[in-house]
């Protein structure tokens, strides 16, 4: 998962995101996490979960998180035409809207790489790659990845005890 944290401003804010899904192992338990802490997050999940998997999207929709597009099953964006970032796009939505009872509320594109035409696709549509929870519109090669301030293109390994 993706945690992004803020403290400018007035209050305090944590968002979370969790990509790759819906996972038949791993979601049940983050969602009953989650709904014991009171918490929501977003969930970018892949067509082919998706179709898998569509209780899961539903439950996680229906319990008041966010659901956004990922794509089919990880390709990269930058390998593909724009008719077919177009069209998994579309058929993305399209699946997600059907599944979940909801419209998807942005995008991630899987590795973080964005076409020359990712951005002009998701603005034609009237989608972004912003959600309630946090805004993902910085390059994977920008973004910033553990200590504030310490920029990296590989996310931080997981804290172990001791």
């Amino acid at each position: 998962p993706t945690l992004l944290t803020t403290t400018a401003g007035t209050g305090k804010a944590v968002a979370l995101t969790f990509d790759d899904g819906p996972d038949p192992r791993w979601t049940p338990r983050i969602l009953d996490i989650l709904a014991a802490a009171d918490a929501r997050a977003t969930f970018f999940v892949l067509r082919d979960h998706v179709l898998a998997h569509p209780e899961l999207v539903r439950r996680a929709a229906d319990a008041g998180h966010e659901i956004g597009v990922h794509g089919y099953s990880h390709e990269n964006p930058i390998a593909m035409t724009r008719q077919q970032e177009t069209e998994i796009l579309d058929y993305c939505t399209d699946l997600i809207e059907r599944r979940s009872g909801t419209k998807p509320v942005g995008y991630v594109a899987p590795w973080w790489e964005f076409s020359k035409v990712t951005n002009e696709i998701l603005l034609e549509r009237g989608s972004s790659t912003t959600t309630r929870s946090c805004t993902m519109t910085t390059p994977r090669t920008t973004c910033v990845w553990g200590t504030a301030g310490r920029r990296s293109t590989t996310r931080p390994r997981r804290r172990t005890s001791g």
